[in-house]
């Protein structure tokens, strides 16, 4: 289950841990990655594809698909971060959690600010609520479970992982 990074550095497994709520947050971080790579991958590809969020056509050749496309290495870099952390002791791996619980919560508010604007419809709503969810499970992570979350040694007990489960759901 352990694997040795360096010599005095054991890092276990994603997936592996014996505690129930590591796993879970593994998983959580996969589908924080996963996500994130897919909107950078269509920031970059095909900004025009945001036009289903706007009331105003985006096109290829514009400003707005430019700026667009100019956010996507750093979306990418989220993603990638995400990722990688699977595989960062535990310590760095909270550090990396509060970064994205405060970035990501951030990124829900404009996202409502923008709304407010009056160019985006109603579906902007459906954006923001994907942020908003994994904002939230960020938070959730850090700050109800916290360090203990991501101890794939054992801390993290079946009923913590069934009430980080009952938070999660309970914005669906």
């Amino acid at each position: 289950m352990l694997n040795k990074k360096d010599s005095s550095i054991e890092i276990s497994q994603p997936f592996r841990g014996i505690s129930k709520l590591s796993r879970t947050v593994d998983y959580f971080v996969t589908s924080h990655s996963v996500f994130a790579f897919t909107f950078a991958s269509v920031s970059l590809l095909y900004p025009q594809a945001f036009s289903l969020f706007c009331k105003t056509p985006i096109i290829s050749d514009s400003v707005t698909s430019d700026c667009i496309r100019l956010s996507s290495p750093f979306i990418f870099g989220f993603a990638l971060f995400a990722y990688k952390s699977l595989r960062f002791p535990n310590e760095v791996r909270y550090e990396i959690a509060q970064v994205f619980a405060v970035s990501v919560s951030l990124a829900t508010l404009v996202y409502l600010f923008v709304q407010g604007l009056g160019r985006w419809n109603n579906l902007l709503l459906l954006n923001s609520g994907v942020f908003a969810y994994v904002g939230f499970g960020y938070g959730i992570i850090v700050y109800a479970f916290g360090k203990k979350a991501f101890d794939r040694e054992g801390s993290g007990t079946d009923d913590e992982k069934e009430r980080f489960l009952k938070y999660m759901t309970s914005m669906v």
